[in-house]
């Protein structure tokens, strides 16, 4: 099995941080790290915010033989998982990263 990084950004609706963060921190991450191959996750907030750029960023580390299943697994288990009205659904961007590529000194 290969390990890839899934990284996950999102935005909060306005004024609905506190709540998101809370969410994301005390039921999201345990959800989706109960799903077969997600093995860890570390969250970011974005320094300098823009209007083009969701806030936040989750990255999950995975071990699985093809991450588009293992996403598609984690979308179809998202129907039972409680999800935040504090998420702005359409701020969610989904990007997979492989290893093996790094920049010479």
């Amino acid at each position: 099995m290969a390990r890839y990084l899934i990284e996950f950004e999102s935005a909060a609706l306005p004024g609905q941080d506190e709540v998101y963060n809370d969410w994301y921190e005390k039921v999201h991450i345990k959800d989706v790290l109960a799903v077969p191959g997600f093995r860890s996750c570390r969250r970011y907030r974005i320094v300098d915010p823009s209007d083009a750029r969701p806030r936040y960023m989750a990255a999950y580390e995975v071990e699985c033989d093809d991450p588009h299943a293992l996403l598609q697994d984690l979308m179809t288990r998202a129907k039972s998982m409680v999800l935040s009205p504090s998420l702005d659904g359409g701020s969610v961007k989904i990007t997979i990263f492989e290893p093996g590529y790094s920049a010479a000194a």
